[in-house]
């Protein structure tokens, strides 16, 4: 039997050329990464001036990989895995969770047999301190969440939970921008994201780009990764331009911030005229011995009522602040949370603050 050709004529392959030709390229989407709305308000972080993009890679809404050069200074900020990263690098950085990060692979390494008792025993048959550690080894939030049940008071979960709740206003009058500072391990934001109303863009930021990228597989895992913009910067050195910014919110993040109120002055700078900032403190008192340490360690404005009082007036905000629970709260075990060094009665506040007209 003849063998059929299986040649084809090359009128068959222009006709197939032009066919494929009209028909519309499809866009690429990558998912995630640093949103483009932010772009004609990033400036450079340490002299303000203003920057130049080249990118690698990008889609119609999102920056994944490239850089930000400021035009002034020449001072260079990547974006990588579409974090944007906008620290100078010319300070020593405190970055408590890349410590948290390094030991828990340094346990591993160094402690195998341990690592391998704590990650396969019952939580019920571990300390409580412990159900922490092997939350962070496996990356298990479920196993975080009952650590956190267990190595905290009745009260502080109470008063935490009644603080977070009012930061929620924050999307109020659906801005179309909202800033989150010092976001941490995303403890408000992988709630807030979940059950909000507005179609704004959320930016969370921390000064760990370990942090964030750690938030940023969570959020992958999630399938969360497009309502989220991360970038890291330093909260005393915003990358943002004067009044640019309609809403910022902080979940207990300006304490950890050893700064004399710089992160406010930054904050009242780049919020628009009426922009809003809503944020919660935990306060103790000038006679404990929590507020000596957190002096010694350059913490201690944020943590007593009339310090966060002082600087909020000072830099010029008009704000209102509202105690919303007092109960005792005690060290966690093995030293998990900087504060309180011992038992203490702290008073949960929140503050909601106003950039007035000029």
């Amino acid at each position: 039997m003849e063998r059929p050709n299986t040649l084809r004529s090359p009128r068959v392959f222009e006709q197939r050329n032009r066919e494929v030709a009209k028909k519309p390229k499809r866009k690429v989407r990558f998912g995630s990464g640093m949103h483009k709305a932010l772009v004609s308000m990033l400036v450079c972080p340490v002299c303000h001036g203003e920057l130049k993009s080249r990118f690698t890679r990008q889609d119609e809404t999102h920056l994944i990989e490239g850089e930000f050069v400021c035009k002034n200074c020449k001072r260079k900020y990547p974006v990588v895995d579409g974090i944007g990263v906008f620290l100078d690098g010319g300070e020593k950085r405190d970055d408590f969770w890349r410590e948290q990060e390094d030991f828990a692979t340094r346990f591993r390494r160094e402690h195998p047999i341990q690592f391998f008792l704590l990650t396969k025993t019952f939580l019920g048959n571990i300390k409580p301190e412990h159900h922490f550690l092997k939350g962070l080894l496996l990356e298990n939030e479920q196993i975080l969440e009952r650590a956190t049940e267990s190595i905290y008071t009745k009260d502080y979960l109470t008063g935490y939970e009644k603080t977070k709740k009012v930061l929620y206003e924050v999307e109020k009058d659906k801005p179309p921008i909202i800033l989150e500072i010092a976001c941490g391990r995303g403890g408000f934001f992988k709630e807030f994201i979940r059950s909000r109303r507005g179609n704004g863009v959320y930016v969370a930021t921390d000064f760990s780009p370990t942090v964030l990228h750690n938030n940023l597989k969570r959020l992958r895992a999630n399938k969360l990764e497009e309502k989220v913009t991360l970038l890291a910067f330093d909260a005393k050195a915003m990358p943002f331009r004067d009044s640019s910014v309609p809403a910022m919110v902080s979940n207990l993040g300006l304490p950890n911030i050893r700064n004399d109120g710089k992160a406010i002055q930054e904050t009242f700078r780049v919020l628009v005229p009426h922009g809003i900032f809503i944020t919660n403190f935990m306060f103790t008192t000038e006679q404990t011995e929590n507020y000596a340490k957190a002096k010694e360690l350059g913490l201690a404005q944020f943590y007593v009522r009339n310090g966060v009082d002082e600087i909020f007036r000072k830099v010029g905000f008009e704000f209102s602040l509202e105690e919303l629970h007092r109960g005792s709260v005690r060290p966690t075990p093995g030293g998990i949370d900087l504060f309180p060094r011992v038992p203490d009665i702290y008073s949960f506040c929140i503050i909601r603050a106003t950039k007035p007209k000029k």
